[in-house]
């Protein structure tokens, strides 16, 4: 894909995943909204994601699909593990070990993101607070990894932080939950919206109450608010964690990336594939989830409705027949099996779109075109939804994507300066460099996964393939510019 087209499936996917998802979790626009969809919507997108990336892993009647990113992936006939027929598996760039420590994270991750949606949380909060997560990657990177950062980049970091309460603060006072633990604890003009500045300091009041009452956990009058407002701070620190969880595997993929080379394609098919039976746990909850799915109406009856009118105005003729056609193929599946699946496609685009971005573009653009398609999810959902977002609330949203987009623009630290060596390290690392460039030896060890990257800032030729027992090493793999992330 070119730059335009990638451009184009990013934003159409990304976006439309979004628009699509809080249909199937936000009452406000889908009388069958299932709030605990996910668990089953992250299953059937793992499975999609598995089922197009076989051709990653498998080889059939010849070399097949290289998985590496650069001419190092194809440099050597892949490694077969086994081989039935014509077809082959491939074997792993990184140890299988690896991929099934990532798999806990990767899973952990993926699934209590979707679960978020059952706590509570609006969309707009969830894509202000997952944008967020550079937050912690700054805090667990200084604390844990030992990486250094910039005084500008740590003015956008703190940027973030106070965005991210901000939004969460005006969320819980002034916002959608606020409205609705209003609802909860009696307040029906304040949940409805009507009564202009007083029905807006109502609602201020009945949440405050409600949030008193859930960190008191007091026996009030408001106690349908305050549990309203106690499965709200769970979500909230789901999310929290999912930031957590999402820093922990970036910085765990980029250490196996740079001990062994990256293979993206190979990676995102082991992870979900490795997290599939981990759904055995959650049988129950996802039979129950698909029956509530297919008890929905069928998607023939509410396209029409629709057309109809259904409350608004009709639609355009062209529209009309545009959607008609659209939904022809899916007319006898239940509406919320439609939604289901637009999900699921519509996310694999927006994984492939990010995936075809990074090598033709620079992470500063990388981070710009992310960015935005992130603040126009928001503001799609603000208009479509009719989603509460106050001054607040754009206060800390444009903190948050202000500080995000800045981050990508600031110098990072700067490098320490090089100390000099003594002699003996100099001829040392001059030896250890002709060494590797006539032989190839492995960066860890002879015989070793990794290629030669010699100390004296010498590279090895790129006829170097033997190690130093003579037998043919496998090829280093060219590190990716930016590491692909859920969107």
């Amino acid at each position: 894909l070119g730059l335009a087209k990638t451009l184009i499936v990013i934003m159409a996917g990304c976006i439309a995943n979004n628009f699509v998802l809080e249909i199937i979790v936000s009452t406000k626009a889908n009388a069958w909204a299932d709030k605990g969809a996910g668990p089953l919507l992250t299953l059937l997108q793992f499975s999609l994601i598995v089922v197009a990336n076989l051709p990653a892993v498998i080889s059939c009647g010849g070399r097949g699909r290289s998985t590496g990113t650069g001419a190092a992936a194809d440099a050597a006939p892949p490694r077969m593990l086994c081989r039935v027929g014509g077809c082959g598996w491939r074997r792993t760039h990184i140890p299988f070990i690896h991929y099934a420590a990532q798999t806990v994270l990767f899973f952990a991750m993926s699934y209590l993101n979707n679960v978020a949606f059952y706590f509570n949380i609006s969309q707009p909060l969830h894509m202000v607070v997952r944008s967020a997560n550079l937050v912690t990657t700054y805090v667990i990177g200084y604390a844990m990894f030992k990486r250094r950062y910039s005084l500008a980049q740590l003015g956008c970091v703190v940027a973030l932080t106070l965005g991210a309460a901000a939004a969460t603060f005006a969320e819980a006072f002034v916002g959608d939950t606020a409205k609705a633990a209003a609802s909860a604890a009696g307040c029906a003009s304040c949940a409805n919206g009507v009564g202009g500045a007083d029905a807006t300091a109502q609602a201020a009041g009945a949440a405050a109450a409600a949030v008193a009452n859930a960190t008191t956990n007091t026996n009030t009058n408001n106690s349908g608010g305050g549990e309203y407002m106690f499965m709200w701070y769970i979500g909230v620190g789901l999310l929290i964690l999912v930031l957590v969880l999402q820093t922990f595997l970036g910085n765990y993929q980029n250490i196996m990336g740079e001990r062994y080379g990256r293979a993206p394609e190979e990676a995102m098919f082991y992870m979900h594939l490795l997290s599939v039976p981990a759904f055995l746990f959650t049988l129950g909850d996802l039979r129950t989830h698909a029956a509530l799915w297919s008890a929905s109406p069928a998607t023939s009856e509410v396209v029409a409705a629709w057309l109809e009118g259904g409350g608004t105005a009709p639609a355009h003729p062209l529209l009309a027949n545009l959607v008609a056609a659209a939904a022809a193929p899916l007319a006898r599946l239940p509406i919320m099996w439609t939604y289901a699946a637009l999900n699921v496609v519509t996310q694999y685009c927006c994984i492939v779109g990010v995936y075809n971005l990074t090598p033709v573009a620079d992470p500063l653009t990388v981070n710009v075109v992310l960015t935005v398609r992130k603040l126009l999810s928001l503001v799609l959902s603000i208009v479509a939804f009719n989603n509460t977002f106050t001054s607040a609330h754009w206060a800390g949203a444009v903190m948050v994507f202000g500080g995000a987009l800045v981050y990508g623009v600031v110098p990072g630290a700067a490098s320490p300066p090089p100390q000099p060596k003594k002699d003996d390290d100099a001829v040392e690392d001059a030896t250890a460099a002709d060494s590797a460039t006539t032989t190839g030896t492995a960066r860890f060890g002879a015989g070793g996964d990794a290629a030669a990257k010699p100390r004296g800032g010498r590279q090895p030729a790129p006829d170097a393939a033997a190690g130093a027992g003579g037998k043919p090493s496998r090829p280093r793999l060219p590190q990716a510019d930016k590491r692909i992330k859920q969107m």
